[in-house]
């Protein structure tokens, strides 16, 4: 009766906020960690002219990665419209990367690259979906979400390859 539909429209309202907050405090979050990883790497391909991963920006490249486990949570629960097979595919791999290659051999010519090729596609990503999910919408961030991928897609997954 009515009441049971007062009381679905009230879960749906409440889901919709714990969506929204989700969504807002998860991808604002992740912007942030991947700038500073994206920063780390920029300085350190330009001003040291160095190689080697950062030891501290390892360390925040497996938190911010191992985070992206909340996209397969989300998708789950219909908070967003990843394509699980792709996420656990994308999300796998860089964990497999991050955990045995880059642990192995964090000074070979291209994991610098890779992981900047990484971080920056990240930083052009998460903005865009941070301010989607309150229903804003910058050219910026839409610009940089639907083209950045045009270099760095290829880039990276020829980057990974040669690993």
């Amino acid at each position: 009766g009515e009441g049971e539909h007062t009381n679905f429209s009230l879960w749906k309202t409440k889901m919709g906020v714990v969506k929204t907050v989700s969504l807002l405090a998860y991808n604002g979050y992740v912007t942030y960690g991947w700038c500073l990883i994206a920063y780390s790497c920029v300085s350190t391909l330009i001003e040291k002219g160095n190689v080697t991963v950062p030891e501290e920006t390892i360390v925040d490249l497996k938190h911010y990665q191992t985070l992206a486990l909340f996209e397969i949570l989300f998708s789950i629960l219909g908070f967003s419209k990843t394509n699980l097979l792709f996420a656990f595919g994308q999300i796998g791999a860089r964990l497999l990367i991050i955990n045995t290659y880059l642990q192995m051999a964090p000074t070979f010519y291209l994991v610098l690259p890779l992981v900047t090729i990484w971080s920056v596609g990240e930083v052009c990503r998460y903005p865009f979906y941070f301010f989607k999910s309150i229903d804003v919408e910058f050219f910026i961030f839409t610009f940089l979400r639907y083209s950045a991928f045009i270099i760095l897609y290829p880039a990276g997954a020829l980057t990974e390859l040669r690993i």
